[in-house]
Formats: C-alpha cells, structure tokens, sequence
C-alpha cells in the first residue's frame, strides 16, 4: 500500500470517529502526508499558511473549493 494511502486511510478513519482531524494524535509526517495527497490528488497547492485548514472536514472541503477555482480561473486567464 503506498504511504498516500496509508495517510488517507488513517485521516478518514480518525475524522470518522470525531468530525476533526486530531491534531495532537496526528504526527507531523502524517500531516505533510495528509497535505500532499489533497495536492496530489485535486491538482491544488496548499499554501503553509492554509495549514491550519486541516482541523474539520469542512474546512478542508472549503480549502479544495477554493483551490480548484483559483486553478480554474489561472487556466481561464492563460
């Protein structure tokens, strides 16, 4: 299994149980893991200061909204 998907099984287990990613029972390299795969897999770059987005759900659902539609409007512009 590749370590992608070792962090995304571990993060959605997590979340399922609590409805926010727990940050303290979360490890850094699980975190960058967590990170690289949503830029990965949506196409987006996630800026350090976004990083905090990763406590709910719902604010890394917003935070690919908003990436893919800034990349939209970056291919639209080009």
């Amino acid at each position: 299994m590749p370590i992608s998907e070792v962090g995304r099984y571990y993060f959605f287990k997590q979340t399922a149980r609590a409805g926010t990613v727990p940050r303290f029972h979360i490890d850094s390299l699980a975190l960058v893991e967590l990170i690289f795969f949503v830029e990965q897999e949506f196409s987006i770059e996630v800026p350090l200061d976004e990083i905090d987005h990763f406590r709910s759900i719902r604010s890394i659902a917003a935070l690919i909204a908003d990436g893919i539609a800034l990349r939209n409007a970056e291919r639209a512009a080009s």
